[in-house]
């Protein structure tokens, strides 16, 4: 049986799909909840504990409006860098091949496991698309792996 503080400490889909829609631009409560079709109630839980692991920071807009915005997000970067690098020059790969770059096995005690299974994701579904979707690196993985992998 889980302890109730790895339970506190793991984030399920919802935080994932939060934290990713959360990415580009601060959203509102009731834009998450729409976009995750659950109760503004249901967000206002993600959210406390996303601010625990200092996974997000709300931001005060006009007329008491809060915003939500994903922080510590470097690695996530990184690592989407790195899964685009990996698709460059490939010409398709399977979606079981596609996750098993970062395999999920030896993501359970990763503490980096959980920006690496975002990374997949929003790699996957991010709009605009980083990859086709036949998993192959699009012109905008491209763009984005120029501006965000320096030369060495």
């Amino acid at each position: 049986m889980k302890s109730m503080e790895k339970g506190i400490n793991e984030l399920n889909d919802n935080d994932s799909k939060l934290l990713i829609f959360c990415l580009e631009r601060p959203k509102t409560i009731s834009e998450i909840a729409r976009h995750l079709n659950i109760a503004v109630k249901n967000v206002s839980v993600r959210l406390a504990k996303l601010l625990k692991l200092k996974k997000i920071e709300i931001i005060e807009g006009k007329q008491n409006r809060k915003y939500v915005k994903t922080i510590n997000v470097e690695n996530l970067k990184r690592y989407m860098v790195e899964i685009l690098k990996h698709l460059k020059g490939k010409k398709e790969m399977t979606h079981l091949e596609f996750y098993q770059i970062y395999p999920f096995w030896k993501m359970i005690d990763d503490v980096n496991g959980f920006d690496k299974k975002n990374a997949l994701s929003y790699v996957e579904f991010s709009e605009p698309a980083l990859v086709e979707r036949v998993i192959r690196l699009s012109p905008e993985g491209e763009k984005f792996l120029k501006e965000n992998d320096p030369p060495k």
